[in-house]
């Protein structure tokens, strides 16, 4: 079986689709202006007061954690490195990449609709 074989049987099982490096959009980036850096100033006091509260300061409460915490899961991704990794665990963690949080548990938050799925899985 042949590499592109190999990629379109794992694309029909997984439901992943496969984009070649270069046919990716490139990001270009913007160019470095030092005049614009060397203008910011910070009022370093009142960052430093800041700063210093932010252990002390409560957390986010109620609905607002839970969309916080949906959030972190939208930005995380999922990652195995091992070596011996067989096509059963692949198949496991791209499924908990598609579905990370539990489907009774986005019903319970009234977030069943939210397309609630990692950032990236890199196998």
């Amino acid at each position: 079986m042949t590499t592109r074989e190999t990629e379109e049987r794992t694309q029909r099982s997984t439901g992943t689709a496969y984009v070649p490096v270069a046919l990716q959009p490139h990001n270009p980036g913007v160019p470095l202006e030092r005049d614009w850096v060397d203008r910011v100033r910070v009022n370093r006091s009142a960052v430093e007061r800041r700063a210093a509260t932010l252990g002390t300061r409560r957390t986010v409460k109620k609905e607002w954690q839970a969309a916080w915490l949906l959030k972190a899961v939208t930005l995380m991704d999922l990652t195995t490195l091992a070596g011996d990794d067989t096509e059963g665990r692949v198949r496991r963690l791209a499924g908990k990449a598609r579905r990370p949080v539990r489907r009774d548990l986005l019903e319970a938050l009234g977030a069943a609709d939210l397309p609630i799925h990692v950032a990236g899985l890199c196998v």
